[in-house]
């Protein structure tokens, strides 16, 4: 029986090494946001954002770092856009 005890022992995983928490360079740190070091209304868009660009890279499969559309394309990408944002507007209009 003592033997199974000692070899049960030796089969179990070892534990986990310590370490100290990283420490991040000041400059890093500056530009990490949190609930705790900005507001809420910001800490919200800044999610959204980030939301907002995981699902475009999901669907998309790219980014807005993608070199594959000329300027007048990013303008023609940007007006439509801008015109979804009235049509919601205005349908917000009627709503009230």
């Amino acid at each position: 029986m003592s033997e199974h005890h000692e070899s049960s022992q030796l089969l179990s995983p070892p534990s986990p090494p310590t370490t100290a928490p990283l420490k991040l360079p000041s400059v890093v740190e500056s530009l990490l946001v949190s609930r705790e070091n900005t507001d809420s209304v910001v800490f919200s868009i800044i999610s959204q954002f980030k939301q907002r660009a995981d699902f475009g890279r999901q669907k998309y499969g790219t980014t807005l770092d993608r070199d594959d559309l000329s300027r007048k394309e990013w303008v023609q990408h940007a007006q439509e856009e801008l015109m979804d944002a009235i049509l919601y507007l205005e349908k917000l209009k009627t709503l009230l």
